[in-house]
């Protein structure tokens, strides 16, 4: 209600009044109803007034207000009222935002954690993982890339044999620049198709593969994605770090290279490293259902993907480690004691497709190691050539003093046997390796577990039960 509506006095009204007094009682009306909008309490006049007055245009003192809610100032309040609605001022906005800071909560500041939960770290253990860290893989005695020198006898190993130059006479290798031409492609898909345009080219295909386009080497078989026997991983040596880190995962190499299994032979036609008695007595001591004694293993990933070269090093350092051991144990059940690191070492090639690394694995004082020999880049013919060189000597290492030495070990192993707990690791009839032990003294090895993920245990059927409940 305007100043002027409220100054109109109430005057008592007589029957035939004229024009005027209709209009006054309209404005009146009006001005009563802009009242009740922004009052809670109507300040209407008493029904004794409103009979002894009519209304009048003369002046008279303002009536203070009824007191009402949607009348008190804003700081009064703890909320605002629906009802009202104040005049948008500065003032009355700085009101309203002090009023809604002071209504909301605070976020609640969580509880400070007791001093030896707050400094404790997390569990290392993971589930599901494809690969093993470094520090999981240190709590195994397996060290990635260790700055610990060679032993004498494995560094004269690697100088006189796997670093030797190739003789000048021979001609490069022609594979290095088939690898350079594809090295582009490769780096645009995913690691299973990357590794099918390097790999034959890399390294070596047997007869037995009967790949096109590359040299077929005898006595060797390459296959991929092949998982080896659990049971020879190496073991934890301390029981509390076992039970932080969880086991290794299961070692499966992207490339394995190895001995060619007399019946692959016949299948291709082709010539087989071992002999009938010699395969009779491998077949005992089992790390692969394809392949005896791989003497060669690949890592590979792509840039596409979400791993990267380290990822390659734990996995190469896990399937490395596991071959020493398996070689390890089988020149100690034949010697009766530990062999020397030339006799039970491997080799393995780690790569992104960009760059990759020739690594030797050995084992010393219950420590396995991993000693890198060489670097080289899928895009340099030079540095491929170089390092197809080494894996030319590793090949060719393999195919003579190592495979003599595994078949001349044979009868002692054989023997050794007899006089000494080992693990009978045979072939089941569904093709993977199953580790079990004689009865005998058994306290020098470890209790041998069937691997799940080669072997499965076949499911047991439940009896029938008839409806009528008889057996």
């Amino acid at each position: 209600m305007s100043g002027q509506d409220e100054m109109w006095l109430l005057e008592p009204v007589g029957t035939g009044q004229n024009a005027d007094v209709e209009k006054l009682s309209a404005r009146f009306s009006v001005g009563a109803r802009k009242l009740r909008a922004t009052t809670t309490t109507p300040l209407r006049p008493s029904t004794s007034r409103r009979r002894h007055y009519y209304c009048s245009p003369l002046p008279m003192p303002k009536r203070k207000r009824a007191v009402s809610e949607g009348c008190c100032p804003l700081s009064s309040r703890a909320f605002p009222s629906k009802s009202s609605s104040p005049p948008l001022t500065t003032a009355n906005l700085e009101l309203l935002q002090h009023s809604l800071s002071a209504s909301v909560p605070a976020p609640a500041t969580p509880p400070a954690m007791p001093p030896s939960a707050s400094n404790r770290s997390s569990s290392p253990s993971r589930s599901g993982n494809t690969h093993d860290a470094i520090q999981k893989l240190e709590a195994y005695n397996i060290f990635v890339d260790d700055t610990k020198a060679l032993p004498d006898c494995l560094q004269r190993f690697v100088d006189d044999v796997v670093l030797k130059p190739r003789d000048p006479a021979t001609a490069p290798s022609p594979n290095a620049k088939k690898i350079v031409k594809r090295q582009r492609a490769a780096a645009r898909v995913n690691e299973a198709a990357g590794r099918e345009q390097l790999v034959p080219y890399l390294l070596f295909q047997g007869e037995f593969n009967d790949r096109e386009g590359v040299e077929l080497v005898p006595l060797i078989n390459c296959l991929p994605e092949e998982r080896l026997n659990r049971f020879f991983l190496p073991p934890c040596p301390d029981a509390k770090k076992k039970k932080t880190w969880g086991p290794l995962s299961q070692p499966r190499p992207d490339t394995c290279i190895g001995y060619l299994q007399r019946g692959h032979a016949r299948a291709a036609d082709c010539e087989a490293p071992f002999t009938d008695a010699e395969q009779t007595m491998l077949n005992d001591y089992v790390l692969n259902q394809s392949i005896y004694a791989p003497f060669l293993t690949g890592q590979w990933k792509s840039p596409l993907g979400a791993e990267n070269i380290l990822v390659a090093l734990c996995q190469a350092a896990r399937d490395g480690a596991t071959i020493v051991n398996y070689l390890s144990i089988f020149y100690g059940i034949a010697y009766g004691c530990e062999p020397s690191p030339v006799d039970a070492c491997h080799f393995s090639v780690v790569g992104d497709v960009i760059t990759g690394q020739i690594w030797i694995h050995y084992q010393l004082e219950g420590g396995y190691y991993m000693h890198k020999l060489c670097t080289f880049a899928y895009d340099d013919q030079a540095s491929l050539e170089r390092a197809r060189g080494y894996l030319h000597n590793i090949k060719h290492h393999a195919l003579s003093t190592r495979l003599q030495s595994i078949k001349d070990t044979l009868p002692a192993f054989e023997a050794g046997k007899k006089i000494r707990p080992f693990p009978v690791v045979d072939m089941s009839e569904s093709g993977g390796p199953l580790p079990s032990l004689p009865d005998i003294d058994a306290s020098i090895l470890r209790a041998p577990m069937t691997p799940a993920s080669v072997v499965s245990e076949p499911t047991k059927k439940r009896r029938r039960v008839d409806r009528s409940g008889a057996d």
